[in-house]
């Protein structure tokens, strides 16, 4: 018997209940599959090990599943070759086709697309992932922008783009070295991770340059990000055991398809951040006896 995977299937009722049929004969056979009828009513807290869509809402749905499930692999299911060879191209692993699909193809596909998807990945974060947080790094970043970009222009759905930079991050490597200001990148990354959501896409861009896309957000809802991210710095800072107090000065843009490039969104965020950096509108939450 095969392995136990955790299937959804996102279209109609109809196609949800064949994809159950067939994979009851697959070696698969004591998989669970969820449906969903479109990537709105998907649950984003529950773990899936396969997803497979007839992509009726558009391929560019495909990015934001990818976003949302990291390293799952995603197959097309239908007839439409050319909308299944755009699907692939956008990163679905592969072509279930619709008509006339049949056990063992059926079982191929699957267990080839996940192999593939966990190569893929192990290639995937060594060439966008920073080693000494965890986060994206700059190429992965603008590859995530890119991807964005692109289908905030299909759906309407923008996001903010933030930028961070730490404050006085030198004198923190002068007076405590190298070690300690290591140590001082990784305590901001854990608190942008905890101060954006799961599906945010958050990166370290330079030495001490940070950048998050907060996905499906409006200008109205920066402060609460912000707040977010200030109360965790604090909570840092008040640590008596910590040598270094953390303040960032912060620039952000929002992109809804608007028609801008990717330079022009970056320039903005940029300048809003040298803003932020010369009016000293970031975080001082530090003790004297810190830097």
């Amino acid at each position: 018997m095969g392995a136990r995977l955790i299937i959804l299937y996102i279209g109609s009722y109809e196609d949800a209940n064949k994809i159950r049929a067939l994979v009851r004969q697959t070696p698969y056979k004591g998989s669970p599959t969820y449906h969903a009828l479109n990537v709105a009513n998907v649950c984003l807290t529950r773990q899936y090990d396969l997803i497979i869509s007839n992509f009726a809402e558009g391929v560019e749905t495909l990015l934001f599943l990818k976003q949302a499930f990291p390293g799952i692999p995603i197959l097309y299911f239908g007839n439409d070759t050319a909308l299944a060879n755009q699907a692939v191209s956008l990163g679905a692993q592969d072509h279930i086709v619709k008509s006339g699909i049949k056990v063992d193809t059926l079982t191929r596909i699957v267990t080839f697309a996940r192999e593939r998807e966990e190569h893929t990945e192990q290639l995937r974060t060594k060439t966008f992932t920073d080693e000494l947080t965890g986060l994206y790094n700059r190429r992965g970043f603008i590859t995530l922008l890119e991807q964005q970009m692109e289908l905030a222009k299909r759906t309407g759905q923008g996001f903010m783009l933030f930028l961070f930079d730490l404050d006085l991050f030198k004198q923190i490597n002068d007076r405590f070295g190298h070690l300690v200001g290591d140590e001082a990148l990784i305590q901001t990354a854990q608190c942008l991770c905890k101060s954006f959501r799961s599906h945010d896409i958050i990166a370290r861009i330079g030495g001490d340059e940070f950048a998050v896309l907060a996905l499906n957000s409006r200008p109205e809802g920066q402060s609460l990000f912000k707040r977010h991210l200030f109360l965790r710095l604090k909570e840092l800072n008040a640590n008596p055991n910590c040598p270094y107090s953390l303040s960032c000065s912060i620039g952000s843009a929002h992109y809804d398809g608007n028609g801008r490039t990717m330079k022009e969104l970056l320039n903005q965020a940029d300048k809003d951040l040298y803003k932020d950096k010369k009016k000293r509108h970031c975080l001082l939450l530090g003790r004297e006896d810190k830097i």
